[in-house]
């Protein structure tokens, strides 16, 4: 998170970075009964503005240890393809220190492709998986290449 806070900080289009904490509070500030509910929310969010004004969010999350494939095939991933379906230029970005983790993330997103079809194939160019090594150097690549944030 340090190494995405230090190369965004200057971004001319960075709107606001919103963490796991306010994003949960926030949504069970708009919720009726919250009691006993579960939240899910990634990790933080960058949230850019393009040259229309419109939000894109960037999606993090930190992967340090594995969840249930259950819970990957119908709670996560089924969620966040759904975001990436609604919101054009949205992105979601799982980092992990764990190659063994890495390794599984990208099954579900192969398994994923291949339920959803090649027509919604753009949107998995949009679901990101770094390792921790080569975290900063392909995020910055993808702060300096995204069209959308760059108003290009």
């Amino acid at each position: 998170m340090i190494q995405t806070l230090k190369a965004v900080q200057k971004h001319p289009n960075l709107k606001f970075i919103l963490s796991e904490r306010r994003q949960v509070f926030e949504t069970k500030d708009l919720a009726k009964n919250n009691k006993g509910k579960k939240y899910f929310v990634p990790d933080f969010i960058l949230r850019f503005r393009d040259k229309d004004g419109y939000e894109i969010n960037w999606s993090f999350e930190i992967e340090l240890t594995m969840k249930t494939r259950r819970r990957y095939w119908q709670g996560i991933f089924p969620k966040y393809i759904r975001e990436l379906k609604e919101n054009s230029s949205s992105r979601l970005i799982y980092v992990t220190p764990s190659p063994l983790i890495k390794e599984e993330l990208e099954r579900f997103r192969v398994l994923f492709i291949q339920k959803e079809g090649k027509e919604n194939s753009e949107i998995f160019q949009r679901l990101h998986i770094f390792s921790e090594e080569d975290f900063e150097e392909k995020f910055l690549t993808l702060l300096e290449n995204d069209s959308v944030i760059n108003g290009k």
